[in-house]
């Protein structure tokens, strides 16, 4: 397990796959998933703390084989991961005005910054 988040009565479980080093070898879990003939993924699951069982999971194939953290994001719709080194990084970035309702030039909202380069 990797990163945990509740929501209502629900559970977010990052899994992630087992790293081969000298800290993480000859864990128990290593012995049980080869019992089981079952391989290690990285994903996530949204588990029912009512009943305990898994509703949904996300297996994340590839180039991605640790969750670091799971977060719940109460009210957000369509949340989007945009990458550092995107042209939509440009695009996206947005700072807030100063003071409550308006800002320095009497503008409200956010406005968008151009010229960002990512990192």
């Amino acid at each position: 397990m990797r990163g945990f988040a509740f929501h209502g009565n629900f559970a977010f479980v990052g899994i992630s796959q087992p790293r081969h080093n000298l800290t993480f070898s000859g864990l128990p879990l290593d012995e049980k998933l080869q019992q089981k003939n079952v391989e290690p993924r990285c994903g996530l699951l949204v588990i029912d703390l009512r009943s305990g069982d898994i509703l949904h999971s996300l297996r994340m194939e590839g180039a991605v084989l640790e969750l670091y953290d799971v977060v719940a994001l109460s009210g957000v719709r369509l949340p989007m991961a945009i990458g550092f080194k995107s042209d939509e990084i440009r695009r996206m970035v947005s700072k807030r005005k100063r003071g409550r309702g308006q800002g320095a030039e009497g503008k409200t909202g956010t406005e968008k910054l151009s010229g960002l380069r990512p990192v």
